[in-house]
């Protein structure tokens, strides 16, 4: 069981393979014109994934984590939301959304290092 996600321009693709039985756990990998690039280990199987302008969203339960797509590095501290994403959107202009389980939308700019959307979420 995992999920997969590929970006606006069908470079990046990244994939989830959540570990089956009671170890828990999950592995993301990030491919480039399908070949591989990075893979990083997730403590809590994934739930939903998103890639693009250059960023990787996965949540596991309720924590988020955003990675850069070219290098894997977190580009953030992993994040503990109030209620677990259900769905992750990233835009082109890098616009980060979560949905999330309480009905609450999450707007992130992570591509803007200033304006209104930079320094934290925006509930909508």
């Amino acid at each position: 069981e995992g999920c997969w996600a590929v970006d606006a321009t069908g470079d990046w693709e990244v994939a989830v393979e959540n570990a089956r039985g009671p170890a828990g756990g999950a592995l993301l990998r990030c491919l480039r014109r399908a070949e591989p690039v990075w893979d990083f280990a997730l403590l809590e199987p994934a739930q939903c994934l998103t890639v693009n302008a250059g960023f990787v969203a996965v949540a596991s339960g309720a924590e988020l984590q955003v990675l850069s797509a070219s290098s894997g590095c977190l580009v953030m501290p992993p994040m503990v939301l109030e209620s677990a994403p259900v769905m992750l959107e990233l835009t082109p202009a890098g616009h980060l959304l979560a949905l999330c389980r309480d009905a609450a939308v999450l707007v992130w700019g992570l591509a803007a290092p200033e304006g209104p959307e930079a320094g934290g979420p925006r509930s909508l």
